[in-house]
């Protein structure tokens, strides 16, 4: 198990990170750390989760576990993956990984900076991570990994090559973990009627989560690229609206093989 110990005094130095507008965190606080390895110093992020005891906490602390191990497996970089767990004052707070100089996909979406030719090309490099993640599942460490909590807010691009990177992986499925809340897998939407290619799991801590395998990943994908066209939040649709929405794309043009493909998310296809 890899670690970098702090003290109070230390952990208090350390300068905060501050998420862009409108992206909030729900499991944690970021900060800026110098870690030394050998004779260089790098950048890192510290995730500090706010809850560091119970069942919710054995559950993330096995998945950073299952992550760090699995990091030698993985050679792309696709992914900003955990490094090391973070301990202060003799308890484990959180974890480090690398920081990257980056936009916010969420943000990059929103933004009248970039064009729709940019965004496109992000979103398709999005699709080329799922895609990576199925060669990774070939590895038996790795057969259980997806992402899960697949949303645009997940994802930066870094500033040095406009490169897309999965962030946030603490809340993937990975080997014997427990599911983790996801953005758009909810169980008060269409998707939690289609059974059983979306998986619930209702016996972990009174909660009832998805568990994510290539079809939610696929689902929240599709979502993804809905709402960018949209501008809003087709996942709030029922089916009717849905189906309508695809309808009214088809009358503006929009390629049929890519209405199919939307299509699908809530069908047993």
């Amino acid at each position: 198990m890899k670690t970098i110990v702090l003290s109070q005094k230390e952990f208090k130095k350390l300068q905060p990170f501050y998420l862009a507008q409108n992206i909030v965190s729900t499991e944690g606080c970021l900060y800026y750390l110098k870690d030394k390895n050998q004779w260089e110093t790098q950048t890192k992020l510290l995730k500090r989760l706010y809850i560091t005891d119970g069942e919710l906490f054995g559950n993330k602390l096995n998945t950073l576990n299952y992550l760090i191990d699995a990091s030698a497996c993985i050679s792309s970089s696709d992914f900003i993956m955990p490094e090391k767990l973070a301990i202060v004052n003799d308890e484990v707070v959180g974890f480090t990984e690398n920081y990257i100089p980056s936009y916010n996909l969420g943000v990059v979406l929103n933004s009248q900076r970039f064009t729709n030719e940019q965004k496109i090309a992000y979103l398709k490099e999005v699709g080329n991570i799922l895609e990576e993640m199925k060669n990774l599942r070939k590895n038996d460490n790795l057969r259980n990994f997806y992402l899960n909590d697949c949303n645009e807010n997940n994802f930066v691009i870094r500033k040095s090559d406009n490169h897309v990177n999965a962030v946030d992986l603490d809340s993937c499925r990975i080997k014997s973990n427990n599911p983790f809340p996801s953005r758009y897998l909810s169980i008060f939407s269409p998707v939690a009627g289609l059974q059983p290619k979306y998986k619930l799991h209702t016996d972990f801590n009174n909660g009832c989560y998805f568990i994510a395998d290539e079809n939610s990943d696929l689902f929240c994908y599709n979502i993804m690229i809905l709402n960018f066209i949209f501008k809003g939040q087709v996942n709030f649709m029922d089916l009717t609206e849905f189906y309508n929405y695809l309808d009214y794309l088809l009358t503006l043009g929009i390629d049929k093989e890519l209405i199919d493909s939307f299509s699908k998310i809530y069908s047993y296809s």
